[in-house]
């Protein structure tokens, strides 16, 4: 469909690095979506967020906050809660910082649709993590790939 013109950019949903790999041998991959937050932040420590980086290709991050059954878990998070009492913000909010904190190619895709949840969503956003609360994250969790998925980026 690309091909004929029906379709300018395709993208890609819950998928891995070789996967990515695969398809680009088909077509150009615009846009990556899978779960992302800092309860489950597998796919940026094996590297697809910045394989999407790479490709300046948008990251989709869903479940932003741990989904539905892991949402109240982001309350006792041992990176977050400090981080939200410095900022003076809800652990929601400070889980959602982080996210976006990941890269500007990064995109929470939000699901609230409540009006207080949207201004918390918006607070968030506004949320500027320094380089005090980078070092207490990285200490704790970490958005980055893990070394090996570094090299194993870097070796393409």
């Amino acid at each position: 469909m690309q091909r004929e013109g029906k379709i300018a950019h395709l993208g890609l949903c819950n998928v891995s690095i070789a996967e990515v790999r695969q398809a680009q041998r088909h077509f150009s991959v615009r846009a990556i979506q899978n779960e992302l937050s800092v309860i489950d932040r597998k796919r940026a420590t094996e590297g697809l967020v910045a394989l999407a980086a790479e490709l300046e290709a948008p990251f989709l991050a869903y479940r932003v906050l741990g989904g539905h059954a892991k949402v109240d878990s982001i309350l006792k998070n041992r990176a977050v809660a400090p981080l939200a009492a410095r900022h003076k913000v809800t652990p929601h909010e400070a889980a959602l910082a982080v996210v976006w904190e990941a890269g500007p190619h990064v995109v929470p895709l939000i699901g609230a649709t409540r009006s207080e949840r949207i201004d918390s969503c918006l607070r968030a956003h506004e949320l500027r993590l320094d380089e005090v609360d980078r070092a207490a994250l990285i200490a704790k969790i970490s958005l980055t790939p893990t070394p090996e998925a570094a090299a194993a980026l870097a070796r393409r």
